[in-house]
């Protein structure tokens, strides 16, 4: 027994001598999954944030993998590392905005009605209150923006009391409302830009 046990020794030794002489690399064996290739986990989708919010965001996991985004992450399985602002431009030599009220045409006046009308439940019901109009000018450019009041019936029946529109005026494409007070967070937003444009309510 321990003769065949050199003997098988000696065989090996042998073997290995004339693949160093060939100049062969020993046979490599590898387990099955090392060459599956690892996935990394997909960072979680970006909030929607204003331009003051946005910049570069540099984020990092458990796992140590890293991401760059350029809205800040709502998870919080990821660390933020560090952040870059956005810088705000200068407004030294930009244009200068100005609203001035115009006054409607009749015509203008039916328009608007008619287009806030297509979206009530009953447009035949609607009581339209202080439709005005104002001339955004910025620079060369200039805007017909219209803000008003309207009172229609819900789907029951019953006044649901004066709510804000708002939309823009083309001399080509007409009127196009933009938005309207449906609840209280739109009619605050409607009421605040109307403001900005000038144009003030007593609801």
């Amino acid at each position: 027994m321990q003769s065949n046990n050199l003997g098988i020794l000696a065989t090996g030794i042998h073997l290995a001598l004339l693949t160093m002489a060939l100049g062969c690399s020993p046979v490599e064996t590898r387990h099955p999954s090392a060459s599956l290739s690892v996935e990394k986990p997909k960072p979680p989708v970006e909030s929607s944030c204003s331009d003051e919010h946005r910049g570069v965001y540099k984020y990092s996991d458990k796992e140590g993998n890293t991401y760059f985004t350029n809205c800040p992450f709502l998870s919080s399985k990821y660390t933020l590392e560090w952040e870059r602002k956005r810088r705000k431009l200068s407004t030294k030599n930009a244009p200068t905005t100005t609203f001035k009220n115009i006054n409607l045409t009749a015509n203008q006046v039916a328009e608007v009605k008619k287009k806030v009308g297509n979206r009530l439940k009953d447009p035949y019901s609607a009581r339209y209150h202080s439709i005005q109009g104002v001339l955004k000018k910025t620079g060369a450019n200039e805007t017909s923006i219209v803000c008003g009041l309207v009172n229609a019936k819900n789907a029951f029946g019953g006044y649901v009391g004066k709510k804000p529109f708002v939309g823009y005026y083309d001399t080509r494409k007409g009127f196009s409302v933009s938005g309207m007070g449906t609840d209280s967070a739109d009619s605050l937003s409607i009421l605040k830009r109307c403001r900005v444009y000038g144009i003030r309510f007593d609801l």
